[in-house]
């Protein structure tokens, strides 16, 4: 892997994070070893390796003795209700010591909504179908492999299939299919008096903007490890506190029961 980067030459202004020091002035300030001054090229703690591949992953991470392997069940259509989900054949199969459902998770006590800040989701499916990918449930088994295999034996049926499902925005506004919890409107003063003053400006318009998400480098992967009172949980993600509070919420558990460890994501 070969990478290049040009930038414009910065101008420094001479201070303390040049050593400059002037009469009267405070001393310089030792800049740590690793940690640039603004404006200096510097090289990403994680850069070395990154590029010779010997990053570790939480895909890395050896498996502590007895761990089992997952592999989620995910929906293969649309805009639709679930019928029934057997897991009969998957739960025979050698190898397989458990596949998790909604029913299951419902016995915990923990909770199946889920979001950062509106819980319009839900961790395993339990009725509409809303989108293709959606998590049912996951197998647990004793290999990899065998989870895959598993989850390919789990037989879903789907029913009330809706011949219109909506995919844009447009078509949403046409149905008036809102979140009533997100109809959110900022004023300041009299907007219809405002709008009559002589010589106002009124400015319409309208613009499209579409989600991105960069290139992982890594596949997506969790390891919890149970403790006497919780769990360690060591994830793929950019935002440890966010996943903390997933997995307490949807396990039941108190926050401060289950410990999430940050591993390398995207290259992060």
């Amino acid at each position: 892997m070969v990478g290049t980067q040009r930038f414009p030459k910065p101008k420094f202004t001479p201070g303390l994070e040049d050593g400059t020091k002037k009469k009267g002035a405070a001393a310089p300030v030792s800049i740590p070893s690793g940690k640039g001054a603004v404006g200096k090229n510097s090289t990403h703690q994680s850069g070395a390796l990154h590029c010779s591949g010997e990053a570790k992953y939480t895909d890395d991470m050896g498996l502590p003795s007895g761990g089992l392997e997952g592999c989620l069940i995910h929906s293969t259509t649309a805009g639709c209700d679930i019928k029934s989900i057997d897991a009969t054949e998957a739960e025979a199969m050698e190898g397989v010591v458990k596949v998790v459902l909604y029913d299951n998770l419902a016995k915990t006590g923990g909770n199946n909504k889920l979001g950062p800040i509106i819980k319009d989701e839900e961790v395993f499916g339990t009725k509409r179908v809303r989108h293709v990918g959606m998590v049912l449930g996951i197998v647990v088994a004793e290999t990899l492999e065998i989870a895959q295999e598993a989850m390919r034996c789990v037989k879903v049926e789907y029913e009330n299939f809706d011949e219109n499902v909506i995919v844009s925005i447009e078509e949403a506004i046409a149905v008036k299919s809102f979140y009533e919890m997100t109809d959110h409107t900022i004023e300041s003063g009299d907007i219809a008096a405002a709008l009559e003053t002589p010589g106002a400006v009124v400015v319409e318009g309208k613009f499209r903007l579409g989600g991105q998400e960069h290139f992982y480098l890594e596949c997506n992967t969790t390891m919890c490890v149970p403790t006497e009172t919780g769990m360690t949980v060591y994830t793929s993600s950019q935002a440890p506190t966010k996943t903390q509070m997933y997995c307490a919420s949807a396990t039941g558990l108190p926050a401060n029961k289950v410990v999430c460890k940050m591993k390398r994501m995207g290259g992060g």
